[in-house]
């Protein structure tokens, strides 16, 4: 059974959490959400979400954290919950909760088996297995990784003095070696994670409930597929590695669209496009003053 749905996000991406609550609810109105959110850029106003989607915001005892480590933290909480944890760019496309239920280790991914752990994607995506082997000579490659946008965790069961090897807790804790971990809590769960199963204190489910935004079947996806009555896709979707800074500039936002859009009025669209507009053109703006940098240092 899973107890929640958690979705890490800070200041500049809780519009697309608010997207991805939408996708949550429009399947399973009785759920809870809960919000992990990182300090670090500053508050967001959650008086929408609280009233629209009845999230709760979750007090962790550290506000500031960086990229992603915010869903490590939350893994400590004393009380045993099985949750699902998302990222802000994901939506579900449908009724993938009841996919999962089949499923019941502690944590559960959406694996990608292979058996390529030198490659250089790998370096880029998760760990360089070569320099940690160097550190942790005990660590095998477990034949799969997975992307940490999506997983079932089970709280409760792993404390800071599992992952006191790769990070330093404090106020925006950091990576104690950044140059063999990527993507932040990526590489560091995947990881952590086998080894603690092999050190026999959890257990990881493998399941494959992830679309990544470039896969060749998110072309085949139509908004009718989305309908509650009919929901052909029990997964997550999920903007990985895309720009997120609008709509203007993401795969399918159709979809995002989709969900943003139930139960809004006209005028309560057009406010939401206009926000998404001021969002593009300061995108557009920031990577002309790059420029303008770039040239001058180049003087």
């Amino acid at each position: 059974m899973i107890d929640k749905v958690v979705i890490a996000a800070y200041k500049h991406d809780f519009w697309l959490a608010e997207i991805c609550m939408a996708s949550v609810r429009y399947y399973y109105p009785q759920i809870p959400i809960a919000i992990v959110f990182d300090f670090s850029k500053g508050a967001a106003d959650f008086s929408f979400a609280k009233e629209r989607y009845q999230i709760e915001i979750i007090d962790l005892p550290i506000k500031k954290f960086g990229w992603g480590l915010s869903k490590i933290e939350y893994l400590f909480l004393q009380k045993k919950e099985r949750v699902l944890v998302l990222d802000a760019d994901t939506v579900f496309t449908g009724y993938v909760l009841d996919y999962l239920q089949s499923y019941t280790q502690d944590f559960v991914v959406s694996a990608d088996p292979h058996t390529q752990p030198y490659a250089q994607w790998m370096n880029e995506c998760y760990f360089n297995y070569t320099l940690l082997q160097l550190q942790d000579a005990d660590f095998s490659f477990p034949g799969y990784s997975f992307n940490t946008g999506q997983f079932i965790a089970t709280t409760g069961l792993l404390t800071r003095a599992h992952f006191e090897d790769v990070i330093i807790w404090k106020e925006y804790p950091e990576i104690k070696r950044p140059d063999i971990f990527a993507c932040v809590d990526q590489g560091i769960l995947n990881y952590v994670l086998p080894k603690q199963e092999a050190a026999v204190r959890i257990s990881i489910g493998k399941a494959d409930f992830l679309i990544g935004i470039r896969y060749p079947v998110v072309a085949k996806i139509t908004l009718a597929d989305l309908q509650r009555e009919g929901a052909g896709y029990p997964s997550v979707l999920h903007w990985a590695g895309s720009n997120t800074k609008s709509l203007r500039l993401m795969l399918r936002s159709d979809i995002l669209r989709f969900y943003r859009n139930i139960g809004r009025s006209k005028s309560a669209i057009l406010l939401l496009e206009l926000q998404d507009i001021k969002r593009y053109v300061q995108f557009q703006q920031q990577k002309v003053i790059k420029k303008i940098k770039r040239l001058f240092r180049g003087q």
